[in-house]
């Protein structure tokens, strides 16, 4: 499998989560299955983060690779500070 086509995938995957935190049914409490929280912003990040996947996963391996960087290095930090800010909301996101 091509790293174009994994970007493809992600950015799929990241799609359809964004967009399942729109749907009331799915986060019952502000929970994503009950699991994860959400709100609005958190949902458009996931949506624009598939969606720069997947025009990165169609513009080609050099597109991709640079997205999985800089996204890689983007969550990375969020991350880090999500373990130094605890239960507290991070950038207003979540």
């Amino acid at each position: 499998m091509s790293l174009k086509q994994i970007a493809i995938i992600f950015g799929i995957v990241f799609v359809v989560v964004g967009a399942c935190g729109w749907v009331p049914a799915a986060n019952p409490g502000g929970k994503l299955l009950g699991l994860f929280d959400v709100n609005p912003a958190h949902n458009f990040v996931h949506l624009a983060t598939g969606i720069v996947a997947i025009i990165a996963g169609i513009s080609g391996e050099k597109g991709s690779q640079i997205f999985f960087q800089v996204f890689g290095v983007i969550y990375g930090l969020v991350a880090v500070l999500g373990f130094y800010y605890g239960d507290q909301p991070l950038l207003g996101i979540v």
